[in-house]
């Protein structure tokens, strides 16, 4: 065969190591409540699509000029 890491199951882990589906959402659950747990201990507002245009203008005027002092 050429391509014999084709068809390998996704989880598996290592070389000849598996892990049943149990523990596969078993470790997805704990992984999803760590991440919740950080978004509560640490809120971080979205940015609005207004707030977005304006960083990203500001920041494209801003290469453009120092693109100028370059010349």
């Amino acid at each position: 065969m050429k391509d014999q890491t084709r068809n390998i199951e996704t989880f598996k882990v290592g070389a000849g190591a598996k892990m049943n589906e149990f523990d596969f959402h078993k470790r997805q659950g704990q992984m999803h409540e760590r991440r919740s747990n950080e978004i509560e201990q640490n809120p971080v507002r979205s940015e609005t699509t207004a707030e977005k245009v304006a960083r990203l203008t500001n920041e494209a005027h801003k290469k453009l000029l120092r693109k100028k002092k370059r010349r």
